[in-house]
């Protein structure tokens, strides 16, 4: 799922969220550890699957996130003609 990418970058969700950078997230899979860092913080937001993600995405750090999936995502920018070096 998106979620578990989303999360290669936690800093930057953490940053996003105003809460204290953490190495570990409890949760089942990705969205449910993405759900459990939106609860956190002073001002807890709730993380809906395909809404919202459009204010966070700017947080993240979106090469290093690629960097860290790059063989699942190398079909689909082979086949788009993509290079990233």
């Amino acid at each position: 799922m998106i979620e578990d990418w989303f999360l290669k970058d936690l800093k930057g969700l953490c940053q996003y969220l105003k809460i204290e950078e953490t190495k570990r997230v409890e949760g089942k899979d990705g969205l449910e550890k993405i759900k459990t860092l939106f609860k956190k913080g002073k001002k807890p937001k709730i993380y809906q699957k395909g809404s919202y993600s459009h204010k966070f995405i700017p947080s993240l750090n979106l090469l290093a996130i690629r960097n860290s999936v790059k063989i699942e995502l190398s079909t689909v920018e082979d086949a788009l003609g993509i290079t990233i070096k």
